[in-house]
């Protein structure tokens, strides 16, 4: 493990997984027009998401660490712990990001959204720390 890559592809993750919420929570509020509208609020809040991920640092190399040790392929590990992370999330983020739309009105469009952020988040995150060499390439 390599820390600076590793912390990249924290970095990383986070971001991706906070475009998705953005937009996955608009698509939902507003419909197809809701993309374009979270994609703005995305661009809009960079700053802010940023500033999280790199504060959250330390406790993403926390779970990079126990999501190494679990009994699972790499990528099988980092996609169940950002589905995990992504499903947790909504109970701290969303109330204060979108409090109309509450975990009791919206179960399964929050669930469905929020998993998929943590999914990309943790394919990225595998992405990113795995890279292939050119010697495990076949041919």
């Amino acid at each position: 493990m390599v820390l600076s890559r590793t912390i990249l592809a924290h970095f990383s993750s986070v971001l991706v997984g906070s475009l998705l919420l953005a937009t996955g929570i608009d698509a939902i509020a507003f419909g197809m027009e809701g993309l374009v509208s979270g994609l703005a609020k995305w661009i809009g809040g960079m700053l802010i998401f940023t500033v999280l991920a790199l504060v959250s640092v330390p406790a993403g190399l926390l779970l990079r660490w126990f999501a190494g040790k679990l009994p699972l392929e790499p990528l099988t590990g980092s996609m169940a712990m950002g589905a995990c992370v992504g499903v947790a999330l909504i109970f701290v983020l969303h109330p204060a990001t979108y409090p109309q739309m509450s975990f009791i009105s919206h179960p399964v469009q929050l669930l469905v959204v929020h998993g998929l952020a943590g999914l990309a988040g943790g394919w990225v995150w595998h992405f990113i720390e795995f890279k292939p060499s050119k010697e495990s390439v076949r041919v």
